[in-house]
């Protein structure tokens, strides 16, 4: 918004911290998160030299192809060079140094402490025109705008708005999956790794724990720990210890059970995949959009909600490109269909994982067991296979789409695989760590260089 408005308000909740830190409005903020490329991509696009400053400030570089061990769908996934490059660090780093250059670069923008109480519109209804303010001082005052953003997350109240203004509610979707992770940060144990980050996901649709170690500033870890369905890691010390013994493969317990805690246990629960379809109301003002969480917020445990919001930012800095100043009649509504384009892939990769727990509630697709049974032949192919392997990182990483796992070459594979024509390979489902497959080595790349 800033390189297309000579003035941008942002309205804030909380004091926000002059250093990284947690705070109330970001209850998920001590838990690990993940930057996909494509995230990573878009933010140096808004922020040149973004992520040279990151590494200075303790960021961790990661090759998505080697630096990860990763098990999944019953087996470690094959170990290769040159995969999508990702990024270690606490998420309230990288939301502070995305602020901080925010603030630097961009004069004209400014933040104001209070909390939106509604929006305003124009006497036809047709266009909003501003929001209603309640401030530090408790009285409410309006501000005129010519675009609205909320940018509040999965409680947004857009929703209670647009139809105390005659618009009617947006349809919605819940995905109810119940899902609490507990996180900490920790000093790594003494010892030599061949990895930088490891991820054990439980094998649906018995096994539903699972946990995460993710380098952060500091030569430090972010452990977490997580299940579905009631399943649920505790906050003491020896229940978060029990979890993390019992997630599905040993080699996780062992690479953490000797770090050093420096960090209280912060748990965080999820109930819902919670999906708005704005692009489907049949009359929608101009002058208002939604963005990131408050369209649609997906299950934590995939690391997708920070792609997808830098994805809106990149959408909504392409429609404003398009138009004249002053000229945002049909904006709003075609922005909110644009995001159908990444919402609706990663909607469908991270419930259609979802659903393989029979406990998990929704509207479950149509013939979601035969793509089950096809998906999880391209996931077994991921450990064993790496050509397989080096196709599916870009479409984990947002960066490719569905196209992949249905092109013919793929589907061949698959079903070779599924039927038993699987010549002398195997799951590496035991304890000797992932299958590493010999590739050129590969210079770390920064993200949008």
């Amino acid at each position: 918004m800033a390189d297309h408005f000579t003035s941008v308000t942002i309205i804030e909740r909380d004091q926000l911290p002059d250093a990284p830190g947690p705070r109330k409005g970001v209850p998920q903020s001590r838990q690990t998160h993940a930057i996909l490329e494509r995230g990573a991509q878009i933010i140096a696009g808004f922020f040149p030299g973004f992520w040279e400053e990151m590494l200075v400030e303790g960021s961790v570089p990661l090759d998505s192809g080697q630096d990860m061990a990763w098990f999944h769908h019953g087996a470690w996934k094959a170990r290769l060079a040159g995969g999508p490059t990702t990024y270690g660090q606490s998420r309230t780093l990288l939301e502070f140094h995305v602020r901080r250059r925010l603030l630097k670069d961009c004069a004209h923008v400014r933040v104001l402490r209070g909390d939106v109480a509604g929006l305003l519109h124009d006497a036809t209804n047709q266009q909003i025109t501003g929001v209603r303010v309640n401030g530090e001082d408790g009285n409410v005052a309006p501000l005129e705008a010519e675009l609205v953003v909320d940018a509040s997350g999965r409680g947004t109240r857009a929703p209670r708005w647009l139809e105390e203004l005659g618009y009617g509610r947006p349809p919605m979707a819940q995905v109810r999956i119940d899902v609490c992770y507990a996180s900490r940060i920790v000093e790594p144990p003494p010892g030599a790794r061949d990895w930088k980050a490891m991820m054990v996901y439980g094998k649906a649709p018995h096994e539903k724990r699972m946990g995460f170690i993710f380098p952060i500033e500091g030569g430090r870890w972010n452990l977490t720990v997580a299940g579905y369905h009631g399943d649920h890691p505790t906050a003491d010390e020896e229940g978060f210890l029990e979890f993390a013994r019992s997630v599905h493969h040993p080699d996780y317990f062992a690479a953490m059970q000797d770090a050093r805690p420096i960090s209280p246990i912060a748990m965080h629960k999820v109930p819902t995949d919670q999906r708005y379809y704005y692009e489907r109301m049949a009359r929608f003002p101009d002058g208002f959009i939604t963005v990131g969480d408050a369209i649609c917020s997906f299950n934590p445990l995939f690391g997708q909600g920070m792609t997808t919001a830098s994805l809106g930012a990149l959408t909504l800095s392409e429609c404003l490109a398009e138009r004249a100043p002053g000229q945002g009649k049909g904006l709003s509504r075609d922005f909110q269909k644009r995001t159908t384009r990444y919402n609706d892939a990663a909607w469908a990769q991270v419930t259609g994982e979802d659903f393989r727990f029979s406990e998990t509630e929704g509207e479950r697709p149509p013939m979601i067991k035969v793509l089950h049974w096809y998906t999880r032949q391209i996931m077994e192919l991921c450990s064993v296979d790496a050509s397989v392997q080096r196709r599916m990182l870009p479409v984990t990483h947002m960066q490719a789409g569905m196209e992949v796992i249905l092109s013919p070459s793929m589907m061949v594979k698959a079903l070779m695989w599924g039927v038993g024509l699987r010549g002398n390979r195997a799951l590496v489902v035991s304890h000797p760590p992932p299958i590493r497959f010999q590739s050129p080595p590969n210079e770390v790349r920064v993200a949008g260089a």
